[in-house]
């Protein structure tokens, strides 16, 4: 009997302890979860934000050059407005707005989750610039030569160099399409592009017309247009090759995980999830504040950053006539067919101020009641980030983490 006894309290003992480790190391996982999640998520995004470029150094305005390195709005061939960034969804941009079962997420739509920020990127891919054998005078000519020749005599290898260099989609087949490109003049001026059939390749016209590599853009007109752009281009015209566009949001899956994703190209309203990739889970806000390289409100010559807690970007844009809607976000070259260049404009954007938060796996009870007793603090709420509040008590355990980058391609004026 007191052998059994004392066996018993070994056992009671030991069991404790057991448990009691068990629960500590589960805490320390799920402290630490959050953390690594929300440094991997903003190292992933620091990188495109800080090298976001269009490759468009020929304009003479000084502070003008990489004009679309930052894209908040777009034109379709409808002359309409798309807005592909934006600030603090609020799930009015479209009406399939759904919630999620168990209520442990936050309302999520088709855009992405309510309340997050959703960015469009220009970054370069593999900068290459190719001149425009010809400039025919206006963008959507249907027909175009380019001085290409990377690939020659070969003219099979020649187009294929080509296909492979504009990130051909289907490439080396007749079906084979461009993603989103830019042409840039010798004034700095840029327009979109897009290759969709790439014809033939002829070698022997080097050091002649140059019209080396033939394309085809479909209706002479691509699928997106620059806010008041300039369609009548001044030669010499380049194809700014090795510029990709990317789209950044955060947005909870089917399955109660919210995820940052990444999309290869522009974000497109009328099919918000076209083309969305999950990159890191459990990352539950993305916030988005822009640091202008002057003051851009005058009766605020202190501030510089807006989209945070106590200054937004106003709406409308002051000065454009008639008035040009923000939805939040700073103005591209101005919009409704004005060209009104305002301090509030994105060419002025110098830096960003990316903030992402992310969430542990759910706590355990015993887990929980040990940080308690230690008089851990439990950040079991999303923290409020620039001009979002802070989100209801839940059972995870969040991390917030910001960094400020400045764009370098917009450093020193240029």
């Amino acid at each position: 009997m007191v052998s059994l006894t004392l066996l018993v309290v070994v056992m009671v003992v030991v069991l404790s302890l057991l448990f009691s480790m068990r629960s500590f190391a589960e805490r320390q996982a799920v402290r630490l979860a959050p953390r690594q999640t929300s440094r991997q998520a903003i190292d992933y995004l620091g990188f495109y934000a800080e090298g976001a470029s269009d490759l468009n150094n020929r304009n003479p305005i000084p502070g003008r050059s990489n004009p679309n390195a930052l894209v908040t709005w777009m034109y379709t061939t409808t002359n309409n407005p798309n807005q592909v960034t934006y600030n603090n969804l609020t799930g009015n941009e479209q009406l399939n707005a759904v919630v999620p079962a168990a209520g442990l997420v936050p309302k999520t739509t088709k855009f992405g989750d309510i309340g997050t920020d959703l960015i469009t990127l220009a970054v370069p891919a593999n900068p290459w610039s190719v001149p425009v054998s010809v400039w025919p005078g206006n963008q959507h000519a249907a027909n175009l030569d380019f001085q290409y020749s990377e690939g020659c005599p070969d003219n099979d290898a020649n187009k294929l160099s080509f296909e492979q260099l504009t990130g051909a989609i289907n490439y080396n087949t007749n079906q084979a399409y461009s993603p989103i490109l830019t042409l840039t003049d010798s004034q700095g001026n840029w327009v979109y592009y897009q290759i969709t059939s790439y014809q033939t390749s002829t070698c022997s016209n080097l050091g002649g017309t140059n019209k080396i590599v033939h394309v085809i853009q479909t209706s002479g007109q691509s699928a997106v247009n620059v806010p008041s752009g300039h369609p009548e281009l001044v030669a010499p015209v380049s194809l700014m090759a090795g510029v990709r566009y990317v789209s950044f949001r955060v947005k909870t899956d089917v399955d109660g995980i919210p995820k940052l994703q990444q999309k290869q190209g522009f974000f497109d309203p009328a099919n918000p999830d076209a083309g969305f990739s999950n990159i890191v889970e459990d990352v539950d806000n993305l916030q988005v504040a822009y640091l202008y390289r002057a003051a851009p409100d005058g009766g605020k010559p202190d501030v510089y950053i807006y989209n945070t807690l106590t200054d937004a970007i106003p709406d409308p844009i002051p000065g454009t006539a008639p008035p040009v809607t923000s939805n939040g976000v700073p103005a591209q070259a101005g919009l409704n067919g004005v060209e009104t260049i305002t301090p509030w404009d994105i060419t002025n954007v110098q830096g960003l101020r990316i903030s992402v938060s992310s969430r542990s796996k759910a706590l355990r009870f015993t887990s929980a009641r040990i940080s308690e007793r230690v008089g851990e603090t439990i950040n079991n709420f999303r923290p409020a980030v620039e001009d979002r509040a802070k989100g209801a008590v839940d059972a995870f355990d969040h991390y917030r983490v910001t960094t400020t980058l400045m764009v370098r391609n917009r450093m020193l004026g240029n």
